[in-house]
């Protein structure tokens, strides 16, 4: 029965159909609600990843590599699983900051083409990778390592990406971010 014929219908018609209907609608929301993902697994790929990007500026790329790939690899699956929107977006998140820090790591091992590879994993279009520089250049403490990896995916999409207004706008922020930054004191000789 359509929804015209309905206001014509007798009001027991009329009541059953729209009960069918809810019922529909509170299955659609059951089964778009579902997940296999558990309660604390967010949670937890969150706390990785800041590790993982503390890791990073302490220990050598070799130490800190087959970690983040194994998670990067268990993000994968969770991908192939039944989650929410919401889960998807926080998923495609945490790999695409894995996928960044491989990129880093392995062009820290001296393996260009793996980063290059990880980072085109990550980077969708000129657009992400430079939202991605801005992110950097926003963090509330913008240390040497940050300017360090702002300045090499700079570099990188100013070659992929000639006369791009976005990243020229971001090597112009970066410019000025580095300028910005107060020079480092001088190393004491006293003997």
């Amino acid at each position: 029965m359509k929804l015209a014929g309905l206001a014509m219908a007798s009001p027991a018609a009329a009541a059953q159909v729209l009960q069918r209907a809810a019922a529909e609608a509170m299955e659609f929301t059951r089964q778009a609600e579902a997940t296999s993902l558990g309660s604390g697994t967010l949670d937890h790929l969150d706390l990785a990843v800041t590790e993982f990007n503390h890791a990073y500026s302490l220990k050598p790329p070799a130490a800190v590599f087959d970690a983040v790939m194994d998670y990067r690899r268990k993000v994968d699956a969770l991908l192939k699983g039944r989650f929410t929107h919401r889960q998807e977006r926080e998923l495609l998140a945490f790999a695409g900051w894995m996928s960044e820090l491989l990129a880093w790591l392995a062009h820290g091992l001296g393996d260009a083409r793996t980063g290059l590879a990880f980072a085109h994993a990550q980077l969708g279009a000129p657009d992400d990778a430079v939202a991605l520089g801005h992110r950097a250049l926003d963090s509330a403490r913008v240390v040497g390592s940050v300017l360090g990896r702002a300045g090499d995916l700079t570099l990188f999409l100013t070659r992929r990406y000639p006369r791009q207004a976005a990243v020229e706008g971001l090597c112009e922020r970066l410019s000025t971010a580095a300028l910005a930054r107060p020079a480092l004191p001088a190393a004491s000789t006293t003997t």
